[in-house]
């Protein structure tokens, strides 16, 4: 499993031999940068700042045939810090899966890897300090039974290991079996009822817990849009002792107009996501992978009112993140709006504007904002090489409790980006 994303691309390739059914498609790019952080720590006082230059490789691979599906797409990337506040990094950041088609609609056996980045403690800065490399790779059957010609049984297996490496690695092994039941009401509705069962074992950890949803869908497409909805239970069960149980519930309401489509979305559920913890009796921290219920809305409008060579996409959205083991929240209220307008068949321009409002909750509450400003270009050289140049600046305050006795501060950061692509037809 270590070499798992290169067996994968060695297999697809292997399969993509030959044959009249046979669709792939090959994306490469090459992109370079620059980015000014003016504190690289993200911290109070002291603040230093860095000149970061970055070099990436992009690949992605999308195949279909009779006996393969494969999707992959990873990027490749070297930063060099010139002010020497962090040394120079490697990373790998995407991911691919692979399917072999057994028996055609009936039995397949996929592959998939999937790794890159994230923040452990999202009270502080993004910096190389505060970052964790989280990989998972995954293996298991899904096996499709007809029971009539409207109904269909579902069941699907899957072995994933999964890890987290920052200061020190954590590796989990997730066994996760799902049967799924769906029934075709008519052309255009569906109703699905599926059952989960979830079990996480950290090495000699006693820190596992099992996790259990039952959920029942209804989906409906028609031609002026689709409403997808979904409602369960989840039960999740901690080696600890401790147990709770909360509702999950998943509505995409998607309406088409001549010249617009609106989007809105509740969902919420039970996932994981990667935490600091500590233990100040031994003054020793580490990252783990925490469970959490996420609360989720939003709302998203597409319009070219304006014409029919610019588009405009604004939407709102606000998020709810309880962390179980933890016991703490996380609350953010987002607005983003984007411009593109095409100049020409081959010249494209956009911009965009994000705000985030984030509200922390540990004990104290503390409230970030955070303003980002973007803009871009693209022209299409031939039909397979486009050329993009794209410039993006950022605010973000930290806000401070008063009982702390900090102060707020702010972190400003400029980046510049020039992308080169070719596609492989």
């Amino acid at each position: 499993m270590r070499n798992l994303q290169r067996y994968i691309l060695v297999a697809s390739l292997w399969f993509c031999g030959g044959g009249a059914a046979i669709a792939t498609e090959w994306k490469a790019s090459v992109t370079q940068g620059v980015e000014y952080d003016n504190n690289a720590h993200g911290v109070e006082n002291d603040a230093a700042s860095e000149v970061a230059l970055s070099t990436s490789f992009t690949a992605e691979l999308e195949h279909s045939s009779a006996s393969i599906e494969a999707e992959l797409g990873y990027d490749l990337s070297y930063v060099g810090y010139r002010e020497n506040e962090f040394s120079d990094t490697h990373s790998v950041d995407g991911a691919g899966k692979v399917s072999w088609i057994i028996l055609p609609e009936r039995f397949r056996w996929f592959v998939s890897d999937e790794q890159g980045y994230s923040v452990v403690n999202s009270q502080e800065s993004d910096t190389p300090e505060n970052r964790a490399q989280k990989r998972s790779r995954a293996t298991g059957p899904v096996i499709s039974v007809p029971i009539s010609p409207v109904d269909t049984a579902e069941f699907e297996a899957e072995y994933m290991v999964s890890t987290v490496d920052a200061d020190n690695k954590t590796e989990s092994e997730i066994r996760t079996a799902t049967v799924t039941w769906e029934h075709l009401l008519s052309t255009t509705k569906d109703l699905n009822v599926s059952y989960s069962r979830s079990n996480t074992e950290f090495g000699e950890s006693s820190d596992g817990f099992e996790s259990s949803n039952l959920s029942v869908a209804l989906n409906t497409v028609q031609a002026a849009g689709s409403i997808d909805l979904s409602v369960g239970v989840d039960r999740l069960d901690m080696d600890s002792g401790e147990n709770s149980t909360s509702t999950s519930y998943d509505l995409a309401l998607t309406r088409i107009f001549s010249r617009a489509e609106v989007e809105v979305s509740a969902v919420r559920l039970l996932t994981d996501s990667v935490s600091s913890g500590g233990n100040t009796d031994t003054d020793q921290n580490y990252d783990v992978e925490e469970a959490l219920i996420r609360t989720v809305y939003s709302f998203e409008l597409q319009s070219s009112h304006i014409g029919p060579r610019t588009n405009v996409v604004t939407g709102v959205s606000w998020q709810l993140d309880d962390f179980q083991t933890a016991g703490t929240t996380q609350l953010s209220k987002n607005f983003d709006v984007e411009l593109s307008h095409s100049l020409t068949s081959q010249l494209s321009l956009s911009s965009a504007y994000a705000y985030q409002w984030l509200e922390f909750d540990e004990g104290q509450k503390r409230v970030d904002i955070e303003h980002i400003l973007s803009f871009s270009l693209d022209y299409q050289l031939r039909q397979d090489l486009e050329i993009g140049a794209g410039a993006e600046t950022s605010i973000r305050r930290y806000g401070r409790d008063d009982s702390s006795g900090a102060s707020s501060y702010d972190i400003r950061k400029s980046t510049l980006e020039l992308t080169a692509t070719y596609t492989f037809r």
